[in-house]
């Protein structure tokens, strides 16, 4: 999509009544091929319900934006009916950067419940998880698999991976390995695993969703700003890990879902209120 957008050129071709954007990481440049297309750029100067549903910039501050691009993006931020965002740190981002207001909002994947995934998983999906330590790992680093064995070694349960189980490199001749499972094995994966760990903020999310005991790992060298912010909401500071140490104090602590269910259900409803105001009942007045 570099280059721009050129979608429905005349208003009277567009056939929308809202667009929204959302939400992971879409506003962070790094990840955005053209970071003006995540600000929709490409509405120009239509007449439609602009939203951006818990966006999120990825860091914790404008670092990756040039002031050109700051610049160009504050003006279209203006024209959006309505920002949330999902981290506390990006409403800062918004006021000082765009001088507009921002709220809160959870991440999508938490306005479903579990058995609205599991739903997805189909009959056939063998229980390969049953028993065992689940790991999702975005990288295979050896700080992950240091920690997953230690894991495997405090709890005397055998692995197994969830997800793509082994990334390609130039040197690959049989890709079997690398193809990512269907989204049914991948949920049955975080249903059916004794125990979770992860490098991933959304493999922490459906490691919450799930009920799972888990932990998810602190790698240095990137913006955790998401995954704290998630972990101070719930409390679940303790889960955040990088440390063997840390495994032998805290992986038989149960964490109360209970009390989080509370929250995500609070969380839901304002997720849910937020898109009703802004994309129901603003289409409703027009």
């Amino acid at each position: 999509m570099g280059g721009g957008v050129k979608l429905f050129p005349n208003n009277k071709d567009f056939p929308y009544d809202t667009v929204i954007v959302g939400s992971d990481q879409v506003f962070r440049p790094a990840y955005a091929e053209n970071i003006r297309q995540s600000y929709l750029d490409f509405l120009q100067d239509k007449q439609v319900t602009r939203v951006s549903y818990a966006a999120s910039f990825g860091c914790r501050d404008e670092r990756e934006y040039t002031k050109k691009e700051l610049e160009y993006c504050s003006l279209l931020a203006k024209k959006f009916d309505a920002i949330s965002v999902r981290e506390t740190s990006a409403i800062d981002i918004c006021k000082r950067c765009f001088s507009i207001d921002s709220l809160v909002m959870p991440d999508p994947t938490f306005l479903l419940n579990k058995q609205d995934y599991e739903k997805l998983i189909e009959d056939k999906e063998t229980s390969k998880y049953k028993g065992k330590i689940g790991y999702y790992f975005l990288e295979d680093t050896k700080q992950n698999f240091t920690l997953l064995h230690s894991l495997q070694q405090t709890t005397n349960l055998d692995i197994e991976r969830i997800g793509q189980k082994q990334k390609p490199t130039p040197q690959t001749k049989d890709y079997t390995d690398c193809i990512f499972p269907s989204i049914s094995e991948f949920f049955a994966g975080f249903r059916d695993s004794e125990y979770i760990i992860t490098d991933s903020y959304h493999g922490m999310i459906f490691s919450i969703i799930f009920h799972k005991q888990f932990f998810i790992i602190d790698k240095k060298n990137v913006n955790i700003e998401r995954i704290k912010h998630l972990l101070d909401i719930f409390p679940l500071k303790e889960r955040f890990i990088d440390s063997s140490q840390e495994i032998d104090k805290f992986y038989s602590m149960p964490i109360d879902y209970e009390t989080i269910d509370k929250q995500r259900e609070k969380m839901k409803k304002e997720g849910k209120d937020f898109l009703n105001k802004y994309v129901v009942e603003k289409n409703l007045s027009k």
